[in-house]
């Protein structure tokens, strides 16, 4: 009996919606982690599986698949355009080029990005039809197991994610005090060079390289989803301490994109939920565990004997100078160049080969050779590492220009731009398949917010706020390529038809 029930658990719905949703993360980012094959593919069976274990649930409902169509007739023209447009772009516009297999001709780095590399070419050349798929499969769940419970769903994978981050940075952190060769070796199996772990000149608690923004948006959507249970249903310790978890994580990702979007999605939480004072508080929780964490931080890491490393004459940065120069590069290039000059160990990692022992042996007669030092050897390349604004803003202009020069489509992953990445999904879709497939795209962005507007309730607030969180991103990054915006949007037009049909 006691098996039979467990089966029957394993197979809820709640538990086969968790397990696409956790295993697609999985399979994601296990991509773009070296020599992971084997948990990327096994990730993808499982999300297999339990599509395929719904799909047969669905079968034995006799569900009416022509009503269920007819109710989403609108959405469901949308989203096929898109794909329709993508999937012709991509066969005839690009010749040579197929798909994410245009990766695949590129190099191994970018290939793991898109999550493609070593995978069967069938999957990579129509990924727009397999996503066309997954977004109507998860449509059809949402909408005949109304019991799945979203909340629960984000905020747990969220949290296991969180955990996986902070736990991967201690291994690997402790790891480097008992054997740095080994430390080493295995940052060169995982195709890490030993900086993107984040242990020396830089520091961050996320655990793939150069991937911040998609690693931390689906924490951020758990943290919203977090303060709708918080709002809704009351204080809880539990929950708190989740809240601060995801706080520190957010922040300790040291991804400013992230940070922007965390902070818009605090402002309008303040202003578009009535319980004000309860937002207040947790903005007040949010500040304090960072602040909390940041002065441990800097004292583990760089006044106590706690740590100590033979490479790199035992150099680090100065993590609350780091801090602080990457908060004022939004803001204010001087105040950031003021926190590079303070972090002098840093300059170490950016000066020339030949002056790292001059910042090593402090061989400086005064402040001045310091300040004259920095000027000439390090501010420029500091600002270039830590700053990228100048470097985006130019995408976006030359990413502009080329579409006003060809309004139709330059053809997929065929853009002349560094990678052919744009840095903005909004751009990438309209320099890729041209102004229809803009149309598109801007239309399953913004359809959904007027019907959440109109609606007072908390969890329309929410999902308006859902909403301005994925548009904000996908003007400054891409997530077209990543399972989980399809999987957001399936539930975001799930709710929409929901609210529709119950104000009628």
């Amino acid at each position: 009996m006691k098996l039979k029930k467990y089966i029957l658990e394993f197979t809820s719905p709640n538990s086969l919606i968790s397990l696409i949703y956790f295993f697609s993360l999985l399979f994601m980012y296990s991509s773009n982690i070296g020599n992971f094959f084997y948990l990327k593919i096994t990730s993808l069976m499982i999300v297999f599986i339990s599509s395929l274990t719904f799909i047969l649930r669905l079968y034995k409902k006799k569900i009416n698949l022509i009503k269920f169509i007819n109710e989403y007739k609108f959405s469901l023209l949308l989203f096929f355009s898109f794909f329709v447009l993508y999937a012709i772009y991509t066969n005839f516009y690009s010749p040579g080029i197929y798909g994410f297999g245009a990766f695949l001709n590129l190099t191994t780095s970018l290939a793991h990005k898109q999550s493609c590399a070593d995978l069967p070419l069938i999957i990579c050349n129509n990924w727009s039809t397999i996503y066309f798929f997954y977004l109507l499969l998860l449509l059809i769940i949402f909408n005949f197991f109304s019991e799945i419970n979203f909340s629960k769903l984000f905020i747990n994978c969220g949290l296991i994610y969180c955990l996986i981050g902070i736990f991967y940075y201690l291994i690997m952190l402790i790891y480097s005090q008992i054997n740095l060769t080994g430390y080493y070796k295995l940052s060169f199996y995982l195709e890490f060079a030993p900086e993107m772990m984040r242990i020396f000149p830089h520091f961050s608690l996320t655990y793939t390289p150069s991937s911040r923004n998609y690693e931390v948006f689906p924490i951020i959507v758990a943290k919203l989803f977090l303060i709708y249970e918080l709002v809704l249903n009351g204080k809880n310790t539990k929950k708190i301490l989740t809240f601060c978890l995801f706080s520190i994580f957010i922040f300790y990702s040291y991804s400013r994109l992230m940070w922007i979007i965390d902070g818009i999605m605090m402002i309008l939480l303040f202003f578009l939920i009535k319980e004000k004072s309860k937002i207040l508080k947790l903005l007040s929780v949010n500040i304090i565990s960072i602040i909390i964490c940041l002065g441990l931080f800097s004292y583990i890491y760089n006044f106590s004997k706690i740590l100590y490393w033979e490479s790199n004459y035992n150099v680090r940065t100065n993590i609350t100078y780091y801090t602080l120069s990457r908060v004022s590069t939004l803001f204010s290039s001087k105040l950031s160049n003021f926190f590079h000059k303070k972090n002098e160990k840093a300059w170490f990692y950016y000066a020339p080969s030949n002056l790292k022992k001059k910042v090593i042996n402090d061989e400086f007669e005064n402040q001045k050779q310091k300040e004259i030092f920095f000027d000439e050897n390090v501010k420029e390349i500091m600002n270039y590492n830590f700053n990228s604004n100048t470097q985006r803003k130019n995408i976006y202009l030359d990413g502009i220009n080329y579409f006003l020069k060809k309004p139709m489509g330059h053809g997929v992953m065929n853009i002349p731009i560094r990678g052919s990445n744009a840095e903005s999904g909004i751009l990438q879709v309209a320099l890729e398949v041209g102004i229809f497939g803009l149309i598109f795209f801007s239309l399953i962005l913004i359809y959904p917010v007027r019907i959440f507007f109109l609606n007072k309730n908390l969890l329309s607030r929410i999902l308006l706020i859902f909403c301005f969180i994925i548009i904000l991103s996908q003007i400054f990054t891409i997530y077209i390529w990543y399972n989980f915006l399809w999987f957001y949007f399936a539930m975001i037009f799930y709710f929409n038809k929901k609210i529709r049909n119950h104000e009628r």
